[in-house]
């Protein structure tokens, strides 16, 4: 776990506009129960990229650790709103067909 803090301040230093590094940052403070920390970041993660479910959904977790109720509530009718909108396609930049298409064969 220190290793991965290591790693992710190295690449906060290194970029600022990277929903995805904002995303990772925050599991990693979850899973060190800074909480605090942990809602900074995916809030940064959110900003960037207001359709990231995956930090929608760890937002949620952090407010519920804190006790804060209302606001994970609110994370869940984001989650909600925006699966409604994208029909549950997956609109991030990672997208699996972007990968698929990506992949060529030798030669």
């Amino acid at each position: 776990l220190d290793a991965a803090q290591s790693a992710i301040s190295s690449a906060l230093a290194l970029t600022s506009d990277d929903p995805y590094i904002y995303l990772l940052a925050g599991n990693i403070a979850i899973t060190r129960k800074d909480y605090s920390t942990a809602i900074t970041r995916l809030l940064e993660a959110t900003r960037l990229d207001p359709s990231l479910v995956p930090a929608h959904y760890a937002l949620r977790h952090a407010y519920s650790a804190l006790g804060d109720s209302e606001k994970a509530q609110v994370e869940m009718q984001t989650i909600k709103r925006i699966a409604d909108e994208t029909h549950g396609t997956d609109v991030g930049r990672f997208a699996i067909n972007d990968f698929l298409f990506a992949v060529r064969p030798p030669g």
